[in-house]
């Protein structure tokens, strides 16, 4: 345990006194803080993860739509739910399947395999774009972690357009390319990443993904800087679909296994944007759409029951021959899905679910991640790991970056403060201890942090020495007044 802030040496007696901090004594001056890159930590949820509980049939609420408050004005659609407590408890029985050493996985309906990973990585100053990523041209590796040259990259279904991968504010991007065999139907509801060797998870803010000719890939990002085993576990939904339908009909409920869609509405024209707020008590949700514009376009708003996500359903909007309508893309809030195709809302008759039954969760395992920048190997203490690029808009963002790098639960009850223009921030060549020191000076004064070894976390509070000096301060003043 160690302090990384200098206290006033008014005070610098009271250390013999017996201050102590979070996990012994707090000392002053700059010492070596420690996070260990082999230690277990006992807070990840991998355990969890990859020994999921298997949880009771949920029964669908078939009122679900009743509250819903739907308002169309002249371009928008808003609906307005209460919200209620949802439970963190998993409602899928997820049967855990493990890659083999060649990186194959037996999902018992087919078989899926790690055959590509792409990585990418910018020169610092490129990925700063204020809005969007910056598209890098990616290295790629076999599952053996061999180089794949750029003349072998179309065998393994990397087209031209797909070799670039999305950079963004310094974290290191990452591509898996899976390869589905004897798979009908599947759908991809969750992906996290673990350090193989600590357990803490390391995956970045989200991920992307695309599917083609027997193939998926998912794009995310990882705070890794340094070799050490890395474990994907990626949430599988697969066929072959179970199918129901029904009429496109506002006020309609239809169950499936483990839930319901409610149809909240439909919408005519093109759909443009869609978002949601919530003041924690009610959410509203936006969809804006162009009913006037001449362009062919329409949209169903569904309401799920339990969530919207994780939700092993796909939705298609059809014809009155029963034929599925071009999609136009779609999206997820809360409870709410939407599901837009190019086609008017005259055109629509039926909607139709599709119900992946198989729920796999599959684990991959790597030795490290390759083609990244790294540390001088091997890492003894995270917080020397020195990063080449890293920037950030938010303060949230600065905070959950120095929990994933240096794989610490930041417990603190004091908030920071940046002046107004500090933000965006940006930090070139600089080791992780002085990205979180640079975190530490915008709390108020007199805070100082500990880093707590038995249980990695890393207490931020008033300085115990301030405290126990405030005490002599009071103690001096009841005797000498």
């Amino acid at each position: 345990m160690a302090s990384l802030r200098k206290t006033s040496w008014v005070l610098a007696g009271l250390v013999l006194l017996g201050a102590g901090g979070v996990g012994g004594l707090m000392l002053l001056g700059p010492s070596p803080w420690f996070s260990d890159p082999t230690a277990v930590r006992a807070w990840s949820d991998r355990g969890e993860v990859l020994n999921p509980a298997q949880p009771a049939a949920l029964a669908p609420d078939t009122n679900m739509l009743a509250g819903l408050t739907v308002t169309t004005n002249e371009g928008s659609l808003v609906i307005e739910s209460r919200q209620t407590a949802r439970s963190p408890r998993e409602w899928i029985a997820w049967q855990r399947v493990d890659a083999d050493a060649s990186q194959r996985a037996d999902l018992g309906v087919g078989l899926v395999a790690l055959e590509y990973l792409g990585t990418g990585y910018g020169r610092p100053g490129e990925g700063v774009d204020e809005e969007y990523a910056t598209r890098v041209p990616g290295r790629f590796f076999t599952p053996g972690l061999r180089p794949i040259e750029e003349a072998d990259l179309e065998a393994f279904g990397v087209q031209r357009w797909d070799r670039e991968l999305d950079y963004q504010d310094g974290m290191p991007a990452v591509k898996l390319g899976l390869k589905l065999e004897g798979i009908d139907g599947f759908k991809l509801l969750g992906l996290k990443a673990f350090d193989g060797r600590t357990q803490a998870p390391v995956s970045g803010s989200g991920y992307s993904h695309g599917a083609s000719e027997g193939r998926y890939s998912v794009e995310t990002s990882l705070a890794i800087w340094h070799a050490t085993p890395i474990e994907f576990v990626l949430d599988l939904a697969v066929g072959p679909p179970e199918v129901f339908e029904f009429p496109a009909r506002t006020g309609t409920i239809q169950r499936f296994p483990g839930g319901a869609a409610g149809l909240v509405a439909l919408v005519n024209g093109p759909r443009r944007s869609w978002s949601s707020i919530s003041d924690g008590t009610v959410k509203r949700t936006m969809l804006r759409f162009a009913p006037d514009d001449g362009e062919d376009g329409c949209s169903a708003v569904l309401l799920l029951e339990p969530d919207a996500h994780p939700m092993p359903v796909d939705f298609e909007l059809l014809d009155a021959r029963g034929e599925a309508l071009p999609g136009a893309g779609g999206g997820s809030s809360g409870r709410m899905v939407i599901k837009s195709v190019r086609a008017a809302l005259g055109e629509v008759s039926t909607v139709r679910l599709l119900y992946y039954p198989h729920h796999r969760r599959v684990r991959f395992r790597l030795p490290e991640i390759p083609g990244l920048p790294k540390t001088d190997a091997p890492v003894g203490n995270l917080f020397d790991i020195r990063v080449p690029y890293a920037r950030f808009r938010y303060e949230s963002s600065l905070r959950q970056w120095v929990e994933k790098v240096l794989q610490f639960k930041i417990r603190s009850r004091v908030s920071p403060t940046l002046p107004p223009g500090t933000l965006p921030l940006t930090f070139t060549n600089a080791t992780a201890g002085e990205i979180l020191q640079a975190y530490l000076e915008f709390h108020p004064p007199n805070i100082g942090a500990w880093v707590n070894e038995d249980t990695h976390e890393l207490v931020i509070s008033r300085s115990k020495l301030a405290e126990l000096g405030d005490q002599v301060l009071k103690w001096l003043s009841g005797r000498f007044n």
